[in-house]
């Protein structure tokens, strides 16, 4: 599993993000992966373009997937948020921690 915190920002979307929306994260090597994201401030929306910090749990992310992606994963990464293949938003890392 990895744990990310990050700063993400909403874009590209005419409205309002319930924080229960769960876009994929791409770090950049076209696949997208599951995550669950929890923004730090109690909110119940993200409003677009606004900065937030979030905890993002990817439960998805076993062994084999994060050594094919932990040369893009580092501190100050830049990823994108998508929804099926439209760009919805973009974070950058703050700090990660993978688990076994």
């Amino acid at each position: 599993m990895l744990l990310l915190s990050a700063s993400i920002s909403y874009e590209n979307v005419p409205f309002n993000i319930s924080v229960k929306m769960r876009p994929s994260i791409d770090f950049g090597n076209g696949f997208s992966y599951s995550g669950i994201i929890t923004p730090t401030d109690k909110i119940e929306m993200f409003i677009m373009n606004e900065w937030y910090t979030v905890d993002i749990n990817m439960f998805t992310v076993d062994e084999e997937v994060f050594d094919s992606i932990s040369g893009l994963v580092k501190k100050g990464c830049i990823f994108k948020m998508k929804a099926g293949n439209n760009e919805v938003g973009r974070g950058r890392v703050i700090d990660f921690l993978y688990i076994q």
